[in-house]
């Protein structure tokens, strides 16, 4: 085998990881934008029918039985409310969303400089290849420490505040 087809391999197995990654971010940042939508969304919903459930309660043209009922609703919707806060602070997706987007456009820059290099050299030396492979591992090195960092404050924090861990 010449030094060459294996300098080729090594440049569309870097592509393949590329597409890959690019792939993969790009459907978690989809994900985590629509959850965070949702869970916006979800909350205000929620909490103007409990404002419109207090409301109908004062209302006297109502009888007893459907003052109770709306009394019972807005108490159900006011704890579903905060169990819907949580739920979004616990997964933050607004936060994934940011950083998959920002971890994504890195991937991209990446995946062009790589296609750049080969149009403009038509074969990038293993030297430049590397690099790139190197750039991108430390890409996903800081997406993942960033985001143990973000947990493991969570952790502390909710630990110093004597909350679950």
């Amino acid at each position: 085998m010449t030094e060459g087809s294996g300098q080729r391999r090594d440049i569309e197995w870097l592509r393949t990881r590329l597409k890959q990654h690019a792939d993969s971010f790009d459907r978690g940042r989809l994900w985590n934008r629509r959850q965070a939508f949702y869970f916006t969304l979800g909350a205000s919903v929620i909490g103007a029918s409990t404002t419109v459930l207090i409301a109908i309660q004062q209302n006297d043209l109502l009888s007893e039985k459907w003052k109770s009922t709306a009394s019972i609703l807005s108490l159900l919707t006011s704890a579903f409310v905060s169990i819907l806060a949580a739920w979004e602070a616990f997964f933050d997706p607004r936060w994934l969303w940011v950083r998959y987007t920002s971890t994504l456009n890195s991937i991209y820059e990446l995946s062009d400089q790589l296609e750049y290099l080969s149009k403009k050299e038509n074969e990038p030396s293993a030297e430049i290849v590397d690099k790139l492979y190197e750039r991108l591992a430390l890409t996903l090195q800081q997406t993942n420490s960033e985001w143990e960092k973000k947990r493991a404050s969570r952790i502390v924090n909710e630990a110093q505040e004597g909350g679950p861990t």
